[in-house]
């Protein structure tokens, strides 16, 4: 059977069969829908998310919130999912899935692999965040997605001149005791000899003969 074609003239489509690397993304809903389980446990509702972080932009992730399953653990776990979602876009009450269309959120990427070897690993939104929230940056990081802003090199250290030592100063003399004068006393007169009244004066020595020895030494002689 003739037929022509022009594979130049057709668009590369994205490479959807290799996995987002898990981590953070900027998407928005772009399709959602209500189907009953296969199991006939309940219904879950799926949304199709349109990854908007550059370097993945345009590539589909998927999420089957069980809204309503027969384990209340897993409808639980679901419905909680759910509200991170409303919250994270603004939704207060949901009457219709289309509300939730077309409003960019922080979705969470994780790699899901099947124990039993059936199936092939395939990515999964656990989480949700309103854009520029704590712990959902708006970009992948690490994974080759936009790069967040560095921020400017801080400014170098000047070195600090070394402290000068101290120098030694010889402590102020201390003054010297100096014992407290003494005043001068007046050299102690003489005892003079008093005379008691109604008494004598000593009589004076008797003088030797004139020109001659003293009398003890004439008993000398």
């Amino acid at each position: 059977m003739q037929f022509n074609f022009d594979p130049n003239s057709v668009e590369k489509r994205d490479n959807v069969f290799e996995l987002l690397p898990a981590g953070w993304y900027d998407a928005q809903v772009v399709e959602s829908d209500i189907n009953f389980l296969k199991t006939g446990n309940g219904q879950c509702l799926k949304l199709t998310f349109e990854v908007l972080t550059e370097g993945f932009r345009g590539r589909k992730v998927w999420v089957r919130l069980n809204v309503q399953h027969n384990n209340p653990t897993a409808e639980k776990i679901a419905q909680q999912q759910l509200r991170e979602l409303c919250e994270a876009v603004g939704v207060g009450r949901m009457t219709d899935t289309s509300q939730l269309h077309n409003k960019p959120v922080s979705v969470k990427v994780k790699i899901r692999t099947d124990q039993t070897g059936q199936y092939e690993p395939q990515n999964e939104i656990n989480a949700f965040k309103a854009i520029g929230s704590v712990g959902a940056p708006s970009a992948a990081r690490g994974f080759g997605g936009a790069a967040p802003a560095s921020r400017p090199p801080a400014a170098p250290f000047a070195a600090q001149p070394p402290a000068a030592a101290p120098q030694y100063q010889q402590p102020p003399a201390q003054p010297q005791y100096q014992a407290p004068a003494q005043p001068v006393q007046p050299p102690a007169a003489a005892p003079q000899q008093t005379e008691m009244p109604g008494m004598p004066p000593p009589p004076a020595p008797a003088p030797g003969p004139a020109g001659g020895p003293p009398p003890w030494a004439r008993r000398a002689a």
